[in-house]
């Protein structure tokens, strides 16, 4: 309330991003990973299988696949209905496209746009803990860095973890720090939330594990 401005710039800088994601997401081909991840997510929940692209953990593809089941997609059974044999999963991916010939871009899109709010959850991480150390103009900053960065505009708009773990892992620290400074049982379950959804986003996080002790 007392800086006015920069909560209306916030929102501007906000609303951009999220306008950039979405016309990027609905504009650009898929990249090669991403049919395997869209059907690595059906997988999960048609089949209750979590192992197809298991050199990834399932969050984002499971919030990917979250969104276009309801359109019902054509599943083959004899493709996804038993373990994977290998890294056979972008053959899977192409059965899962050749299965929806006219819905499979679609569906790309749907579970794109679903993705975006693991970049505002990013993006609020920056702006909460730079402002709370440095005051607003610094969080808005940090704000505008993350949502300008070439890397986060180019992948928080697919179907990939790297962006999307990366502002999970940003929001995870910042809820650490706010637990630090204010250790209720609230802060804490919170934190708690996060550090786990972190380690389901990517492996790279489990890093933060033993650099929490630490920070305490």
């Amino acid at each position: 309330s007392k800086k006015p401005w920069a909560g209306r710039a916030a929102i501007l800088v906000v609303t951009c991003h999220v306008a950039a994601l979405a016309w990027l997401a609905c504009v650009q081909s898929p990249t090669w990973h991403e049919p395997a991840h869209l059907a690595a997510g059906l997988s999960w929940w048609s089949f209750g299988r979590t192992d197809m692209f298991r050199v990834s953990p399932p969050l984002v593809d499971g919030v990917a696949g979250l969104a276009v089941l309801p359109l019902r997609p054509v599943l083959d059974p004899r493709q996804f209905d038993r373990p994977p044999q290998g890294r056979d999963e972008y053959a899977r991916a192409g059965q899962f496209i050749a299965d929806n010939p006219d819905m499979a871009r679609w569906y790309f899109i749907l579970a794109r746009l679903a993705c975006i709010p693991f970049s505002l959850l990013g993006a609020y991480a920056c702006w909460r803990l730079s402002s709370a150390l440095f005051g607003a103009p610094a969080g808005l900053t940090a704000l505008a860095l993350w949502c300008s960065c070439p890397y986060v505009l180019g992948h928080a708009g697919l179907i990939v973890a790297d962006a999307h773990a990366a502002a999970i892992g940003v929001t995870a620290v910042t809820c650490y720090w706010l637990w630090l400074r204010s250790p209720d049982w609230l802060m804490a379950i919170v934190a708690g939330v996060v550090l786990g959804l972190g380690a389901l986003s990517k492996l790279t996080l489990l890093v933060l594990y033993p650099l929490v002790p630490v920070l305490w």
